[in-house]
């Protein structure tokens, strides 16, 4: 079918081989936007009222009124005809044809979105932005959120305790801050000042979320007790700025990376270095505990992982990757298994006791952060998650379902193989943050897009 469209409020649908004229749509508006479905049995139109009419081409009868954006300029379905996303300058609306259900996305704001945390609970979503405001969205009333009134100036980190209790933002400035909340009251508990001859470049909770740590361009590695908010310890020794740090699993070892081509492994009981990595010309980008606690995995900036035994301390394998460098490294949740993200755009599931490669994910997108779900079958990356085959060699995972799939690309959302929605250059993230079938897109136009997915 082809179709036209007219000032004259309607829409003509033509058979493009015999010139045949089968369908006139009349309706009360100008048109914007319209787009058939790929089995082309729906057609969506909006219009200038903002009302998105979604057609059924066989019995010429509205399915589904869509409304709430203001002028809609482009619309797609999804591949399955089952989704369909309309996009105007204040957000997108991405929509369950078949249910006629709608998620509201929220936009509308003056501020840029630099950071995204979702609770450990997934009900809600924290946003740092250049304002200097902290934005807490509870997700299941999509109203207005709760704002965090603190910092001098832009908020670039946020962190949630394990308990998801309390709420920790950092300011990446000179003499930065760092601000630890109450999640339910917006209450600043602590203010964390300490860094008085670098830029504030991280923070971490540690398991039991009693202490903090945060890093600076100096070199320190500052440990705070967030009861009291007394600094604990100044842990010194890298030369050059640090670059990441984590907590061993029961809390008692730290260890901290940084471009002076270091590794440096503390006892946190003891405020003491343990024991200190030096790689000759490269650096470690990201580190991660086992969770039992017998390995580190030390990321480094060109396509090499070095293995760690923290019990005897001795380096006991290295994986290659052969091109890009590693930007994120996580164990599973059995121990056996290493998950890496590369800067050549793959994610690579490896087998620590043999150090062969089991599964590679080749993806359009950076990946810069990893985690395993709890019973290891979804490795979760800050664009979607990825199903893993195999626990170990020849132990075959069932499969998750449909919703685990989704994932952000660089311009489109996907399910498995398969892309459902494309995002215009103004709706593409700058950072995401995704949780079970919802995504959260943070875009450099302040606007925070939150979308679920659903099958």
């Amino acid at each position: 079918m082809l179709v036209s469209t007219f000032s004259v409020d309607a829409v003509i649908v033509w058979h493009p081989i015999t010139g045949a004229v089968p369908q006139k749509i009349n309706y009360e508006s100008w048109d914007n936007a319209v787009v058939f479905s790929p089995d082309g049995k729906r057609l969506a139109i909006s219009s200038d009222s903002g009302i998105v009419r979604v057609w059924d081409l066989t019995t010429e009868a509205v399915l589904h009124l869509l409304d709430g954006l203001n002028k809609v300029v482009i619309m797609a379905f999804s591949a399955d005809n089952k989704l369909l996303a309309a996009a105007s300058l204040e957000g997108i609306q991405l929509c369950n044809v078949t249910r006629g259900t709608v998620l509201q996305i929220v936009g509308g704001y003056s501020y840029q979105v630099y950071g995204m945390a979702f609770s450990p609970d997934c009900k809600q979503l924290a946003t740092a932005s250049n304002d200097g405001r902290v934005r807490l969205w509870d997700l299941a009333s999509m109203g207005s959120p709760q704002t965090f009134n603190g910092h001098p100036r832009e908020v670039s980190k946020l962190c949630f305790s394990p308990d998801g209790k309390l709420l920790a933002s950092m300011s990446p400035s000179y003499h930065g801050i760092v601000l630890l909340w109450d999640v339910v009251t917006g209450v600043v508990l602590q203010t964390l000042d300490g860094h008085s001859k670098g830029w504030l470049r991280g923070i971490a909770f540690s398991p039991n979320g009693k202490l903090l740590v945060s890093t600076s361009s100096d070199g320190t590695v500052k440990l705070w007790d967030l009861a009291t908010g007394l600094l604990l310890q100044t842990f010194e020794g890298h030369s050059k700025e640090v670059i990441t740090v984590a907590f061993s699993p029961d809390g008692k070892q730290l260890a901290t990376t940084s471009y002076d081509n270091t590794v440096k492994l503390w006892d946190v009981t003891r405020r003491s270095i343990l024991q200190m990595l030096q790689f000759n010309s490269r650096f470690a980008t990201a580190v991660a505990f086992s969770p039992d606690g017998s390995h580190l995995a030390c990321a480094l900036n060109k396509h090499l992982i070095q293995l760690l035994n923290t019990g005897s301390r001795a380096m006991v394998q290295t994986l290659e990757c052969y091109s890009g460098s590693i930007m994120a490294v996580t164990f599973s949740p059995n121990s056996k298994q290493l998950a890496s993200a590369s800067t050549d755009k793959t994610v690579r599931l490896w087998d620590i006791d043999s150090g062969t490669t089991i599964q590679i994910f080749n993806l359009e997108v950076y990946i810069d952060s990893l985690s395993f779900s709890d019973d290891g079958t979804v490795l979760q990356t800050n664009r979607g998650p990825l199903s893993t085959t195999f626990a170990s060699h020849g132990t075959a995972f069932s499969r998750p379902n449909r919703s685990c799939d989704i994932f952000v690309k660089e311009q489109w959302i996907s399910q498995g193989n398969e892309n459902i929605l494309w995002l215009p250059p103004e709706y593409r993230p700058s950072c995401t943050a995704f949780r079970g079938g919802v995504v959260a897109l943070g875009h450099a136009s302040g606007r925070v897009s939150i979308l679920e997915v659903t099958f």
